[in-house]
């Protein structure tokens, strides 16, 4: 940073920090943008329930411009400490560790490649299916659907990972988004989402087929290894690959399984003629499922939110 810019955000800090007294509140973190500001409430609340923090959403550049982003969360990170945190995505940080993020340095991340890799945990999008509806789902298992697309992803996810490392990278995150953003089709919770699968399966071996020629030293067996000590695995690959694709695929599928099963509910009322129940809890709204998952308690039962866990609680604990 040029000594104007880098004196510009200490004065920034200085100003969050001293604000917390006239605020009551124990620290000031800064979140990449308006959207990540409950998530890490959740996780903070969780952590340390009976403190309060300020969530710091945007800063304003020297010029006076607003700018979010990760990018500039860590513009602060030489004037860090217990009072001002920041809280990012790890995007690939993590998998790549990167120097110096970590809750050491009072850089609180994800562990997955966004939060929203978080929002798609699958006990979690059962239990929001079930209570958006009313009904018991049975009709998809959304831990079967993660397991059999992490499964087929990771191969190529492992060889996106590698190429990153080499001098000759022709296959950079557009590319793997465009397997990820395959296009897509209404029917696709049949069979817990195998026609997804298969599609994804055939396109990840056409890809394969290509990079195996370019990176004819690629070792698969190699990267899982070094990779599995990081938690990825091929069972939850999902939660490494781009957050917000995978968010809006679950979506997506989530409103699908939403409405086949309060069409199920509507046919059930016809057949039992069940007056008693007003007709408008028969009909679902598409925008409920992606609110509930937005603002629904979060599981904490797996590695890389227990992770996040274990972060804050090191600072404020």
């Amino acid at each position: 940073m040029t000594p104007e810019r880098t004196a510009h955000y200490r004065n920034v800090a200085k100003y969050h920090k001293a604000s917390l007294r006239l605020l009551n509140m124990k620290a000031a973190i800064h979140v990449e943008d308006k959207d990540d500001e409950e998530f890490w409430d959740k996780l903070l609340k969780k952590v340390c329930p009976g403190d309060r923090f300020r969530f710091i959403t945007y800063s304003r550049t020297e010029k006076g411009h607003i700018a979010t982003g990760c990018s500039v969360c860590l513009l602060y990170r030489d004037f860090l400490d217990d009072k001002l945190a920041i809280a990012i995505d790890s995007d690939l940080r993590y998998l790549r560790q990167q120097n110096g993020i970590n809750a050491s340095n009072y850089i609180l991340q994800t562990y997955t490649y966004s939060f929203e890799n978080h929002l798609c945990f699958p006990e979690r999008l059962s239990e929001i299916t079930e209570r958006i509806t009313g009904m018991r789902n049975d009709i998809f298992n959304y831990d079967i659907f993660l397991k059999n697309y992490s499964r087929e992803i990771y191969p190529l996810f492992l060889m996106f990972l590698y190429a990153s490392r080499q001098p000759r990278h022709i296959f950079p995150m557009n590319e793997l988004r465009r397997v990820i953003n395959m296009n897509l089709f209404h029917n696709r919770i049949c069979n817990n989402g195998e026609s997804v699968i298969e599609l994804l399966k055939e396109e990840v071996r056409k890809r394969m087929k290509t990079l195996n020629l370019i990176y004819p030293h690629f070792d698969e067996y190699k990267e899982r290894i070094r990779y599995s000590v990081l938690g990825l695995n091929e069972s939850n690959a999902y939660l490494y690959i781009r957050g917000h694709n995978i968010f809006n695929l679950m979506i997506s599928i989530g409103n699908e399984v939403c409405n086949a099963l309060m069409k199920k509910k509507r046919h059930l009322y016809i057949k039992e003629d069940r007056t008693d129940k007003p007709k408008s809890c028969l009909y679902y709204s598409g925008r409920s499922f992606k609110n509930e998952c937005m603002k629904n308690n979060l599981r904490w039962d797996y590695p890389e939110i227990q992770k996040c866990l274990e972060d804050i609680s090191s600072i404020w604990k």
